[in-house]
């Protein structure tokens, strides 16, 4: 992975003192603690990833990686996450690698993309406070130690505002019964990057990004800046037309996490096509880009199962 235009640094491992992993819990603990007041009870059954604190000063906002190994020792088959984030988080990215080898606790400061092919995605949040249950017999695998990254993104300034100037994030976690998982889940990320908004100026933009086998979509989101007035998602046909809407938002800075009771089933070729409007009141142009005070996005998440072999996840730019 480049390190060009990013800083790292890596936390000694005397930070890590009072968080190894333990047995009974499978708890990992990133950071030296303090921060943000927020807390979650540690998974009896599964694993629990703290991130934070993280200084956010006023004016800024911050995105970081944090790299850690899972800490199970056997794999692990999960059916239900749990995040809470302390206010002014913007995102909680979270992805896994089977390729990558970065010492634990080694934090990088960048808004610079991933080297995607070499990470997928586990699950994301925008939401404070944010439960997903997995639909029966449907989990996500966790491989033993497996390369995490826990993509956070802070801001403190105009559009959003980060309580103290510290963040703070919790991702649990948490095991299946034994012999319940029959299929496993896959991610799906998707950019717009041909975005472009004019000055003083209301403008739409598409995207459809397809499946390339059968698959049941569980649970979808959407994610844009403060120039975002609606995020609309819709099936798309085999023949291309377009079929019925299975996502709105007009929350930028929390969106809905969509999940679906009956889990929505697309064909081979089928996909989804999402609609994005904004209102632009600047004299300037906004482009595609990471930052929040400055630019825009156009990002949708969905999950699905059955998972592509070997769980990869499908990266649509």
């Amino acid at each position: 992975m480049s390190v060009r235009g990013k800083q790292w640094a890596t936390m000694g491992l005397s930070l890590f003192a009072g968080a190894a992993v333990l047995a009974s819990s499978g708890c990992a603990k990133l950071g030296i603690g303090g921060g943000a007041d927020i807390s979650l009870p540690k998974p009896e059954h599964g694993v629990q990833l703290v991130v934070g604190p993280i200084n956010v000063p006023a004016g800024q906002e911050v995105q970081q990686n944090w790299y850690v190994k899972a800490p199970n020792d056997k794999p692990l088959d999960i059916v239900k996450f749990e995040i809470k984030m302390s206010p002014g988080s913007h995102h909680f990215n979270i992805f896994r690698s089977n390729t990558e080898d970065i010492p634990d606790g080694t934090v990088e400061n960048s808004f610079d993309a991933l080297h995607w092919e070499a990470w997928d995605l586990v699950v994301d949040s925008q939401a404070q406070n944010f439960v997903w249950e997995l639909p029966q017999g449907v989990a996500f695998r966790l491989e033993p130690h497996q390369q995490m990254n826990l993509q956070i993104h802070y801001v403190n300034a105009s559009t959003q505002k980060t309580e103290g100037g510290v963040g703070k994030a919790i991702l649990n976690m948490y095991e299946a019964q034994p012999g319940t998982v029959k299929e496993y889940l896959g991610g799906l990320f998707a950019q717009n990057r041909e975005i472009t908004l004019p000055p003083h100026a209301e403008s739409t933009f598409s995207k459809t990004c397809k499946f390339p086998q059968d698959v049941n979509l569980a649970m979808t989101t959407g994610h844009f800046h403060s120039r975002g007035k609606t995020f609309v998602m819709y099936k798309k046909n085999l023949d291309g037309s377009r079929g019925p809407e299975i996502y709105r938002s007009e929350n930028w800075d929390e969106p809905p996490m969509k999940t679906f009771a009956d889990p929505i089933p697309f064909k081979k070729g089928e996909g989804i096509e999402y609609v994005t409007t904004y209102v632009n009141n600047t004299d300037r142009i906004i482009g595609f880009g990471p930052h929040v005070e400055t630019d825009e996005h156009s990002n949708m998440f969905a999950f699905y199962y059955p998972a592509l072999p070997g769980s990869k996840s499908i990266y649509c730019f």
